[in-house]
This record gives C-alpha cells, sequence and structure tokens, in this order.
C-alpha cells in the first residue's frame, strides 16, 4: 500500500532525469507531463512492467497532471465570468420540472447563450449551464408533448 504513495515521488525523481530531488506536496507535479507518465515509456525506463499497485499510482498521477493543465489553461486564458444567460437557462430548465412552462425559456436561452459561446468563445465560461439548460428544457418539452398526445389519442379514457 505504500508503493501506491511512493510512486508519484519516484515518479518525480526519474521525470527529472534521475536527480535527486527533494520530495514535493502531493498536490504539485510540476514539470512533469502527460507524455512523461506514459505507461510502456515508464516501463522502458525501468526495464519492467508494472506491477498493479504502480498502474493504479501512475493513473491517479496522470490525473493530477491532467487536472493542473486545464488549471494552467483556464488561468491563461482569463477565464471570464459565468455567462448570465447559460445560468438563466440551467436555472429555467430545473424549474421547468417543477412547473413546465419555463422549459421554452430554458431551451431559448440556451441557444442564445450557446450561439454566443460560438461567436466568442473566449469572452465568458458556463458552456455547460447553456448544454444543461437546452437539454433539460427539451425533456420537459417532450414529456409535456407525449402526454398530450396520449392523452388527446384517448388512451387514458
Amino acid at each position: 500500500m505504500k508503493l501506491v504513495f511512493l510512486l508519484p515521488l519516484f515518479l518525480v525523481s526519474f521525470a527529472a532525469g534521475g536527480a535527486a530531488v527533494a520530495p514535493a506536496p502531493a498536490n504539485q507535479t510540476a514539470g512533469i507531463t502527460l507524455a512523461d507518465l506514459d505507461k510502456d515509456r515508464v516501463e522502458a525506463r525501468l526495464g519492467r512492467k508494472l506491477k498493479f499497485r504502480e498502474k493504479v499510482g501512475l493513473w491517479i498521477l496522470k490525473k493530477r497532471v491532467k487536472r493542473q493543465e486545464r488549471r494552467a489553461r483556464r488561468a491563461q486564458r482569463g477565464a471570464g465570468p459565468v455567462d448570465g444567460l447559460a445560468l438563466a437557462s440551467f436555472i429555467c430548465g430545473i424549474l421547468g420540472f417543477l412547473i413546465g412552462w419555463p422549459a421554452i425559456a430554458a431551451l431559448v436561452l440556451g441557444i442564445v447563450s450557446l450561439s454566443g459561446f460560438n461567436r466568442n468563445p473566449g469572452f465568458r465560461t458556463g458552456k455547460g449551464f447553456a448544454i444543461a439548460g437546452i437539454v433539460l428544457g427539451g425533456v420537459v418539452i417532450l414529456a409535456v408533448l407525449t402526454v398530450v398526445a396520449i392523452f388527446a389519442s384517448g388512451g387514458f379514457l
């Protein structure tokens, strides 16, 4: 079990060319790229196959490096505020499940917000809110139309 915790430190020192590296805190993986963490490359450097625990430790370390790369890209592009239309679309989508009619607003606001993201992708964040609002609004509208069609055909009489 100790190997899982020691593997990231070993890989950090191994990626630095074998030089002795002071143990860094577990949340810092500076200087390591995803190419350095390729399983085949690590196995070639070690001259043996990785054990299961080492594979798990490598997987965890890859996740940390990916997360840090995403955070660095986000900080580099200067992540802006969340788009108000996207957030309103998401909220209306949730309210659509309770009331019904805000689902139409969720669909419209989500589409307008998503088109704004496509025109100017670096301006604001919250594209996921817009997509979720469109999906929630669409699901509610389809459910309402299905219930109306069932009642109109006389299915529940």
